[in-house]
C-alpha cells in the first residue's frame, strides 16, 4: 500500500524512543542522586572582613583589615592563603587554618604588587616579591623574585628564582569604584596576573596587562 514503509518507520522510531525513556526510567535512582562526600569551604570579604563560610550557609568571620585580596584554597580545602594591605598599601602574606578559624601571618618582604598569591603542588604558598635590584628607571622590565614557603610557623622561604616582567600599565585612579572593581578581578587595572605551579613549570604573567605567560623551571631557576 502507498505509504505503509513512512508508516512503518515513524511507528518503529516512536517505539525505539519510549523503549530508551523506560530504560532510563528503570535505571537506579541513586545513579542520579548527589555526592555524599562534603562540599569544599567558601571564603569572601565583607566589609573589609574576612569569612569563611560552610555548604550550609554558615559563616564565621575571621579576620578585620584594612583590605584583603587574593583568595587562595590549598588542594584539600583545609588552609587559605590571602594578602592584606596595611593604609599605606603594603602588602604581606597571610593563612588561616579552616578547621579552626586561626589567622597566621608569614613574616616575608613587601609583595609585588599585582600578582595573586597561589599553592604549590607539593602545598606551599606561592608569591612574589620585588627583587632588591630592581631600578624603577630601568624600565620595561623588572626582576621580580618567585617563593614557596610552607604554612607553619618558623617555615623558612625558598627562592625558586628571579622572573622579568613587563610594566607600563599606568597608574592609580581616583575613583572608589575603580578601586572595588580591580580589587573584585584580582589584579591592577582590573588585569588578572597569573603565578601557578604546573607539572611544567611555573607559570607567570610577562607584563602587568596578563595577556602572555612566561615559564620558570624552579629545579635550575631557568625561564
Amino acid at each position: 500500500m502507498p505509504g505503509t514503509g513512512g508508516k512503518l518507520e515513524t511507528t518503529m522510531k516512536r517505539l525505539t524512543l519510549w523503549i530508551l525513556v523506560a530504560l532510563l526510567a528503570a535505571l537506579p535512582l541513586t545513579a542520579f542522586a548527589q555526592s555524599d562526600a562534603p562540599l569544599p569551604p567558601f571564603a569572601a570579604v565583607q566589609d573589609g572582613q574576612l569569612v569563611l563560610g560552610d555548604a550550609q550557609g554558615n559563616t564565621r568571620p575571621v579576620l578585620q583589615d584594612t583590605d584583603i585580596q587574593y583568595l587562595a584554597w590549598n588542594a584539600d580545602g583545609s588552609k587559605l592563603a590571602f594578602v592584606p594591605r596595611d593604609a599605606n598599601y603594603n602588602a604581606s602574606l597571610g593563612w588561616v587554618d579552616a578547621a579552626t578559624g586561626e589567622v597566621h601571618r608569614i613574616e616575608t618582604p613587601a609583595l609585588e604588587s599585582g600578582f595573586n598569591v597561589s599553592w604549590t603542588r607539593d602545598g606551599r604558598i606561592l608569591y612574589a616579591t620585588p627583587n632588591p635590584a630592581t631600578d624603577p628607571a630601568q624600565g620595561p622590565e623588572m626582576p621580580v623574585d618567585v617563593w614557596a614557603v610552607e604554612p607553619v610557623e618558623g617555615a623558612q622561604p625558598q627562592q625558586l628564582g628571579t622572573i622579568q616582567f613587563g610594566v607600563g600599565c599606568g597608574g592609580g585612579s581616583p575613583l572608589p569604584a575603580d578601586w572595588v572593581y580591580w580589587s573584585e578581578t584580582g589584579g591592577f587595572g582590573g588585569f588578572f596576573i597569573t603565578l601557578q605551579d604546573t607539572p611544567a613549570g611555573i607559570l607567570y604573567s610577562l607584563n602587568c596587562g596578563g595577556s602572555s605567560l612566561g615559564r620558570l623551571d624552579p629545579a635550575t631557576g631557568q625561564t
